[in-house]
């Protein structure tokens, strides 16, 4: 079923109970209104009809020659009798036809009590609508006065009220169901438009295609907007895929062709000299070696894409960041690169909440990527200290810097600039750091500009410092 007639439907649903309801309580109100008219008619008509047999019989009233004037039998609607005290009839209007109305004793007996005493017989197959009161003189009862009303005509007109509102309601719903369907295909014409141009999107697998979006800013707009940035996220997404599948073949196919070449070599020459042999054995080492490298990051990336968090948990930085410093002369040593520490404004027993390795494997990219683009003899300076509710972390070197045109990507996946490319490198270290950071809570800061150097800062929330426990 489709959603247009679902939609339909519902609304003649409801429509068909609120129609319902109103009839029911039309039909409620008119009839109790016509009953309740009814009721006044014959109670007003038996208490005159009473109090003129009063004043016809005087003071000496008597039961057993009760007069009644022949004024109170006219009215061709109203059926009336008078009954003595047993019960018996003693007189009746024309309008019976010498039938008497039936009644019951328990009528009599509220009549007596002074309740009301109304009730609804059938005489003839029609209803009658009856009202007894009592006759009293000189608080003496004497008889008992019985107006009726036949009902027919009420029956009828409520008969008709009946119809009409079948009638009306049947109309009504048809028109509504017409006009609901009518109004659905018009309602969800832009969807079903929306629908069939994603679905030629899908088909085409153009998503730099998108959908029109209507000028109404309703939810069908809405719906358009949201799915356009959808696509907008999709295509980004697809084409950083292309590059990254793209730049991971580009940087793989090199050491492959390098391990390559050299295992052709030395099969093809089984009398090599020893150097030669050490030489490409060396070279394909150290292919494979920067093929670990990469596919290590690419492991790491590829673990950030999918969602993978880190653990994290309370340690101290001190210790990670002297290790480091440690490492990094170590590294330096060969291009007599000069590493210095200041830690004298980190706050003692400073703690972060982070992934230890994680956060050494961030301060080594760093400091390498320092070291390697460095000038010869220059520095690199690791500075730690602590600023309010934050630990801050500053890697900074005296090297080539970065050009305001290589800014902007430097946090790329295998962005190398033109004037690195001849470095030994990835490209991935500066997005592995920048994940890093993320998972931290926090953001790698970078400023630089040519042959001025360039400095890299982090900085991650504070946590107290661990307590000192003393010996005992």
């Amino acid at each position: 079923m489709s959603l247009r007639t679902r939609l339909t439907l519902w609304f003649c649903g409801v429509l068909a109970v609120a129609l319902a309801l109103f009839g029911v309580l039309v039909y409620t109100l008119v009839s109790g209104q016509l009953l309740a008219d009814v009721d006044a008619s014959i109670e007003t008509k038996a208490r005159d009809t009473a109090v003129s047999i009063r004043l016809a019989n005087g003071r000496m009233f008597i039961p057993t020659n009760i007069r009644v004037p022949e004024s109170e039998f006219r009215a061709p609607s109203l059926y009336t009798e008078v009954r003595d005290t047993t019960g018996d009839v003693v007189y009746r209007s024309s309008t019976l036809q010498g039938n008497d109305l039936p009644t019951s004793p328990a009528l009599l007996v509220d009549a007596q009590a002074g309740l009301p005493a109304f009730e609804t017989v059938s005489q003839a197959g029609q209803g009658i609508r009856l009202y007894t009161t009592a006759i009293f003189v000189n608080g003496r009862l004497v008889g008992f006065v019985q107006v009726g009303r036949n009902l027919a005509d009420i029956d009828g007109a409520l008969r008709q009220l009946r119809n009409w509102l079948l009638v009306s309601s049947i109309l009504v719903l048809l028109g509504a169901a017409i006009g609901g369907w009518l109004l659905a295909h018009a309602a969800l014409r832009p969807i079903g438009r929306i629908s069939k141009d994603a679905q030629a999107i899908g088909l085409a697998r153009r998503l730099d295609q998108r959908l029109q979006v209507p000028e109404v800013n309703d939810e069908i707009g809405r719906l358009a907007t949201t799915f356009n940035e959808m696509l907008d996220r999709l295509e980004a997404s697809f084409r950083a895929h292309q590059r990254f599948v793209a730049d991971a073949s580009h940087e793989l196919r090199t050491p492959l062709t390098t391990i390559q070449g050299n295992i052709d070599f030395l099969r093809r020459s089984p009398g090599l000299p020893p150097d030669e042999r050490a030489e490409a054995l060396d070279d394909v080492a150290s292919e494979a070696a920067r093929m670990a490298r990469l596919t290590s990051g690419l492991l790491a990336l590829a673990r950030a894409d999918a969602g993978r968090h880190l653990d994290r948990a309370p340690i101290e930085l001190r210790p990670i960041i002297e290790r480091c410093f440690h490492q990094t002369q170590a590294l330096a040593r060969p291009t007599n690169v000069t590493v210095e520490l200041v830690l004298n404004r980190l706050e003692p027993g400073a703690r972060v909440l982070g992934d230890s390795d994680r956060l050494e494997e961030l301060l080594m990219i760093l400091l390498d990527n320092a070291v390697r683009y460095n000038h010869p003899e220059g520095t690199v300076r690791l500075t730690a200290s602590t600023s309010g509710r934050f630990h801050r972390i500053e890697v900074s070197d005296t090297g080539r810097g970065i050009t305001p045109e290589d800014l902007p990507h430097i946090f790329e996946r295998f962005y190398r600039s033109p004037h690195s490319r001849s470095e030994d490198g990835t490209g991935l270290g500066l997005a592995i750091a920048r994940w890093i950071a993320s998972e931290h809570e926090s953001e790698i800061g970078v400023a630089s500009a040519p042959d001025q150097g360039t400095t890299f800062t982090v900085a991650f929330a504070a946590l107290d410092p661990a307590p000192l426990v003393l010996a005992s």
